[in-house]
């Protein structure tokens, strides 16, 4: 009886879980994984993981380029 009492003592104290506020503190360092397709491959594709914030700013980032690809295209007269 003694054992059992000891070892539900035990499990009580590690079974102590943490607030689910403290864990999403920023919602931008959660680990997100997404499968990426391979360059030269037709069916293999690349598990990435990555914080929401990386993907946000990969994302920004490719969105801004695109955006001055066009801009200066348009900026310069046909033919040119």
């Amino acid at each position: 009886m003694y054992v059992a009492s000891i070892i539900l003592s035990a499990l009580l104290q590690a079974s102590n879980p943490q607030p689910v506020a403290d864990k999403k503190e920023d919602p931008d360092a959660e680990m997100v994984c997404r499968r990426v397709d391979v360059t030269g491959s037709l069916a293999r594709k690349e598990r990435v993981c990555k914080t929401r914030g990386e993907w946000r700013r990969l994302a920004d980032s490719g969105n801004a380029a695109a955006r001055d690809i066009i801009d200066f295209s348009r900026s310069r007269p046909s033919g040119q």
